[in-house]
C-alpha cells in the first residue's frame, strides 16, 4: 500500500525542545479498551444460554478504528485547574509553550456546552503546523472514546494541503462540571485525522439493492465470531 507522508511543523523552537509529536492513535489505545476481554468472561469464545456468542466490544473493529485512525496529541506539561466560590476557573501550567487560553463568550453565545460541562469555552494551542498531500483536509476532535477524560474537545476541520500554520487559541474544550485538580502531562487533548476531500451525493434505495445488505449479513452469518473482521476489514496504517 502506498504511503502519504503528514508533515507536522513546530511552531518555534521551545516545541522543538519540549512538545512531543503527536502520536499513532493505535499507540493510545485507552485503558478501558486493553484491560477488556474478548468475551463475556474471558479472551476465549463463550457462548450465551440462546447459543449467542457472548463477545465484548474489544472484537468491535468499527470501535478499534474509530479510536486508531490518524495520530494523538497529548498534554506535554501538567496543567492545574483550581475554581474559586464563584466557579471561576483558574488554570496553570508547570513547562514548555503555551497550551491553553480561555475563548471570549460572545464567540460562542449560542452555542450549548456539551452535557456534564461548565459554559465557559476554552481552546488547545495546536504547537504543530500540519502538510498534508493536496487534496487532503485534516480534522480536529476528541479522541475516540475518551469519555473518561476530565473535558470534551470539540471538533474542526483544515484544508492543511494549503494552510499549515500551528494554531494558538485553536481546538475548543469545555471542562466538565466542577472538575478541579490536575491533567497529567501525557492525556490525550485531541485526535487528527487526515481525509481527502471528496464531493458526495446521497441517493435513496430500497429493494432494487437489497440483495447488497442481505449478501452481507448472510456472508457474515458465516462465522460465529469476528466476521466483519475476517470478512470485510481493511487495515488502517498511520505510524
Amino acid at each position: 500500500m502506498a504511503s502519504h507522508y503528514i508533515k507536522f511543523i513546530a511552531d518555534d523552537e521551545e516545541t522543538l525542545r519540549n512538545v512531543e509529536l503527536p502520536s499513532p492513535a493505535v499507540k493510545e489505545v485507552p485503558d478501558w479498551y486493553k484491560d477488556a476481554t474478548r468475551f463475556r468472561h474471558s479472551n476465549k469464545a463463550g457462548f450465551g444460554e440462546q447459543g449467542q456468542v457472548e463477545s465484548t466490544m474489544k472484537g468491535c473493529m468499527p470501535v478499534f478504528d474509530s479510536m486508531t485512525m490518524g495520530y494523538i496529541q497529548k498534554t506535554w506539561t501538567d496543567i492545574f485547574i483550581e475554581r474559586d466560590d464563584q466557579g471561576e476557573v483558574t488554570y496553570r501550567w508547570s513547562r514548555g509553550p503555551e497550551i491553553m487560553r480561555s475563548r471570549p463568550q460572545y464567540q460562542h453565545a449560542t452555542m450549548p456546552a456539551p452535557h456534564g460541562c461548565s459554559k465557559t469555552m476554552f481552546t488547545w494551542n495546536r504547537p504543530w503546523g500540519v502538510v498534508v498531500p493536496r487534496g487532503y483536509s485534516v480534522m480536529f476532535t476528541h479522541p475516540a472514546y475518551r469519555y473518561d477524560l476530565p473535558f470534551v474537545s470539540g471538533s474542526g476541520v483544515i484544508d492543511a494541503d494549503l494552510y499549515h500554520s500551528a494554531g494558538k487559541n485553536s481546538v475548543p474544550f469545555y471542562l466538565k462540571d466542577d472538575f478541579t485538580g490536575l491533567i497529567p502531562a501525557g492525556t490525550p487533548m485531541f485526535q487528527v485525522v487526515p481525509f481527502k476531500r471528496e464531493s458526495w451525493q446521497a441517493t435513496k434505495h430500497g429493494e432494487e439493492l437489497a440483495h447488497l445488505k442481505d449478501n452481507s449479513t448472510m456472508t457474515l452469518r458465516s462465522k460465529f465470531y469476528d466476521g466483519y473482521k475476517k470478512l470485510f476489514w481493511q487495515r488502517k496504517v498511520f505510524s
